[in-house]
């Protein structure tokens, strides 16, 4: 048998939110329950092409400051090893610069990798617009193929369907 779906099924996509809602109400009053009908709104800007963005300086600049922040923490903790028992053998110099170097490497790595995620949403320049699209709203059902289909011929009846691509 036609058995219903537990999902919603888009059914048409309009670009504002008084289309949208016209078309649930249209829905209701042709004998659609509310709780099996949804309007949902879907952001469909795409991310910047990365070279147009702030992310490689970005990553720069996080990578001297995480070279420094690494360091000061690798200089901290050979302070603090040389007062331990167990490293008195290594020579406080060689483990003061090992623990350095290893901070500031480590410092520099996540300094720049998060200064990249974080410039990557910065457009380079002026901003562009081109990249930001308007905001679609999805109405969507819950119910078998049947019950779907009559939904749809109903929208369409009242001129609501759009492309759904």
């Amino acid at each position: 048998m036609n058995q219903p779906t537990n999902s919603l099924t888009p059914l048409a996509i309009f670009p504002d939110r008084e289309t949208a809602e016209a078309a649930y109400s249209t829905l209701q009053e042709a004998g659609f329950a509310a709780e099996r009908l949804s309007v949902k709104s879907q952001d469909i800007a795409p991310s910047p092409p990365v070279e147009e963005t702030e992310a490689q300086r970005s990553a720069g600049g996080g990578a001297i400051a995480g070279a420094i922040f690494g360091a000061l923490a690798g200089l901290l903790l050979s302070v603090v090893s040389t007062q331990t028992q167990g490293t008195a053998a290594l020579g406080p110099l060689n483990n003061l610069i090992g623990i350095v170097l290893a901070g500031s490497g480590v410092g520099a790595a996540g300094g720049s990798l998060i200064a990249a995620l974080m410039g990557a949403s910065v457009y380079r320049g002026e901003a562009r617009m081109d990249y930001i699209e308007p905001v679609r709203y999805i109405v969507s059902a819950e119910g078998n193929s049947e019950e779907l289909e009559r939904a749809k011929a109903i929208l369409g009846e009242k001129g609501y369907v759009t492309d759904n691509s």
